[in-house]
């Protein structure tokens, strides 16, 4: 959404600097730049971004692969080819407290580590990085 009050800012900056530049002959391209600077802001204004760590799925336990896959992890907010976007904030919790539905301790771990590293969102996806630390869980589930 733009900031209409800042992009009649920046156009006010604008036509001073080419009113200007009429007068003297030539144009003060820092004026300009200015104006552009301004005009930039006010189409970013509301805007936001946000952060996402983007690791593998190998940290996801069979169970919760499966809910992955159903789009029904806890926070899951899209689903892909080769994983999902979970969101961390049903995840901010303490692991003295009871867990999400279906949450390992492990996915409990990444995402309160997302958290920290002030992440929004966590992709899992079957291409993404290991964390360093973090349990992983093979592909297939072998007999007891």
């Amino acid at each position: 959404m733009i900031d209409y009050e800042k992009a009649k800012l920046a156009c006010e900056m604008l036509l001073r600097a080419y009113a200007k530049g009429a007068e003297r002959g030539s144009v003060d391209w820092s004026e300009i730049d200015d104006a552009h600077q301004a005009a930039r802001a006010a189409l970013l204004a509301n805007r936001r971004i946000t952060r996402v760590l983007d690791v593998s799925t190998a940290h996801l336990t069979m169970e919760e692969r499966g809910l992955l896959e159903e789009n029904a992890l806890p926070g899951q907010t899209h689903l892909g080819q080769w994983g999902g976007v979970v969101a961390t904030q049903p995840f901010d919790v303490t692991l003295n407290t009871d867990l999400p539905d279906g949450a390992s301790t492990t996915l409990v771990l990444v995402m309160r580590e997302a958290l920290r590293l002030g992440c929004e969102w966590v992709m899992f996806d079957a291409d993404g990085s290991d964390l360093d630390g973090f349990e992983t869980f093979p592909d297939i589930e072998e007999d007891a």
